[in-house]
């Protein structure tokens, strides 16, 4: 009986002294650099970008990740997190990590001005692991220069399509067998804290939101510098093919209403770079009293 106590006494010394000595001598993983960003997409302001991550394990033996996180902050505002989970670390190397993360554009408006001038700001990474080899954990705060260019065009988007451009009203100027001639009112609100040129306005108008063909379009140059906060109003007229959009709307024609929606975009110029700022209306006309009313959906 004691001769078992003590092979059981000598075993646990001896597996606690391994462990011992492997945590003594297991080196963390460590966060490296950040290799790229790309942007997925911009939904509702937020915007989606897959980074990939640099991550060194200097062991002689992998790793497998259970956890990684990212936070990330410009001028003590949280902007961005990510996380992804399950990813192994090869031995003696740098292994690239692909993390998800989530950017939220309104958290940075208020420091715009500064992301807008320079080419580059200085942002802070917090980075949170953990990895299943001993539940070792690694983190580590690490200062990166993110280039303003890569999200300078959502920013602006998300920025500018919050009420930045408007449709103020339709009206009916004319109305014929052939056509319909509307005169459609935009404002342009520039919303940005620097000054920017207004370049041009483009939209179609479509008899379905899913239509391919437009029933009419409308091209107008203004080339028109605009102050921050300051309003623009533009006015234009768009000819609407009457047979183009009966024959895509017959069933509202029979009812005595059809509806339409205006899409496209305006073009600014900000730095010496081009941004599409998107339009989308849907508007209804009333044929018998020829009321235009705006909907919104």
């Amino acid at each position: 009986m004691k001769f078992l106590q003590s092979k059981i006494v000598v075993a646990f010394i001896t597996t606690l002294s391994v462990f011992v000595i492997l945590f003594l001598f297991v080196s963390k993983p460590e966060f490296k650099k950040v290799k790229s960003l790309k942007i997925v997409e911009l939904n509702e302001g937020v915007l989606k970008v897959n980074s990939k991550f640099l991550i060194e394990n200097s062991n002689w033996f992998s790793i497998n990740g259970k956890s990684l996180s990212v936070d990330l902050y410009f001028q003590q505002h949280h902007f961005a997190k990510g996380s992804t989970s399950n990813f192994n670390l090869a031995k003696r190397t740098a292994s690239t990590i692909d993390l998800n993360i989530d950017f939220y554009l309104d958290s940075l408006e208020s420091e715009m001005k500064s992301i807008l001038l320079q080419d580059s700001i200085l942002i802070k990474a917090q980075m949170k692991g953990t990895f299943s080899f001993l539940q070792l954990k690694g983190e580590k705060e690490h200062q990166m220069w993110l280039k303003t260019k890569d999200i300078l065009e959502p920013l602006v988007k998300s920025t500018m399509s919050s009420k930045g451009m408007n449709v103020r009203s339709i009206k009916l100027v004319e109305f014929n067998v052939k056509q319909t001639i509307l005169e459609v009112e935009l404002e342009f609100k520039n919303k940005l804290p620097i000054a920017l040129t207004l370049k041009d306005i483009q939209f179609s108008v479509l008899s379905e939101k899913e239509d391919i063909f437009s029933v009419a379009d409308w091209n107008f140059d203004i080339n028109k510098n605009i102050k921050p906060k300051q309003t623009e109003s533009i006015k234009g007229i768009a000819k609407v093919d009457n047979f183009n959009a009966a024959f895509s709307g017959l069933d509202k024609l029979m009812k005595g209403k059809t509806d339409g929606y205006l899409t496209g975009f305006a073009t600014i110029a900000l730095n010496g770079r081009e941004i599409k700022i998107p339009i989308s209306q849907h508007f209804e006309m009333d044929i018998l009293t020829r009321e235009i009313t705006i909907l919104k959906d």
